[in-house]
Order: C-alpha cells, then sequence, then structure tokens
C-alpha cells in the first residue's frame, strides 16, 4: 500500500492538469466544447461531483470512479445505469495495490465501467493517469475551484 505523507498530498492539492475554473454548473456549460477541441477519445472521472457534472452535461464517461461523498459529506444523485460496476476498498490518503489494479482493470476493460470505493478515490486518479493513452483524458474536481483536465503524463515527454 503506498501511504502519501502530509508534503506529498499537499503537493498532490494543486492540479495536475488544466484547470477549467468555474462552478459545476459553469464548467459543465464548458467542458463539452473542450474535450471536442481537445479531439477527445475517452473520459475518466475522478470523483462523484465531477462525475455527475459530465453526466449532466451531456457526456458520458467512459470510467467513473467515486466513493459516494463530496468534500466528506454523502453525496447522493449520481445516474449509474448502464454501467458496469466494480467496488474496492482504499482508505484516505492511500492507494492499495487492489484499488489501483480495480480501476485500472476498469480503464482497460473498454466497458462503461463505475467503480465504487469504500474510503475514499481522490488518489486513484494518479495510476488511471499513468495508464491513460494518448487522447484519452481524466477530469477530476479541485475543491472552490472548478476542475481539472489531465492527460498521461507518458504522453507530455
Amino acid at each position: 500500500m503506498v501511504v502519501f505523507p502530509e508534503r506529498v498530498k499537499e503537493r498532490l492539492r494543486k492540479p495536475l492538469g488544466v484547470l477549467v475554473p468555474g462552478t459545476a454548473a459553469e464548467v459543465a456549460g464548458r467542458i463539452p466544447s473542450i474535450l471536442s477541441d481537445m479531439g477527445v477519445d475517452r473520459v475518466v472521472s475522478v470523483g462523484d461531483v465531477t462525475s455527475e457534472m459530465l453526466l449532466r452535461a451531456g457526456l458520458r464517461p467512459d470510467v467513473m470512479v467515486v466513493d459516494g461523498r463530496a468534500e466528506r459529506r454523502m453525496y447522493h444523485g449520481l445516474d449509474m445505469g448502464g454501467f458496469e460496476m466494480l467496488r474496492v476498498s482504499n482508505p484516505a490518503g492511500c492507494i492499495t495495490p487492489q484499488a489501483a489494479e480495480t480501476v485500472v482493470k476498469a480503464y482497460m476493460s473498454g466497458r462503461p465501467t463505475v467503480v465504487l470505493v469504500d474510503g475514499e478515490e481522490d488518489l486513484l486518479a494518479l495510476p488511471l493517469l499513468y495508464h491513460l493513452r494518448e487522447r484519452d483524458v481524466l477530469l477530476y474536481g479541485q475543491p472552490g475551484r472548478g476542475c481539472v483536465i489531465a492527460v498521461s503524463y507518458t504522453h507530455l515527454t
């Protein structure tokens, strides 16, 4: 299991991609055209609010990684109909091997999948970013600021 010290978690609080600023409604209005301009093939979302924002914008993520919480409060209302469901445990501030394997498996399967995390899903963006293919993006929320659009760092070099 990877446990992140506070200094690393602090660094990870900074966007790992392009920040699209605004409220969920404002971002939802801009995201479809941004992704279209980027020529995106597949979309992965991490977080309940981000996943719901994409669905409300008429975009269906290929993979959604959620934990049923938003800013540590229970979050209901995410439509998971038509998605394969995988469940995994992942403690806050950590990435377990099983959780990393599960989110990567969901992404590699090519099937619409929701990974429901018992614990915290935020850091599970990291193994997904490592495995993202060219022309695929990962979106996650930046609390109080907007949404981050990230591409695999392996495609930036």
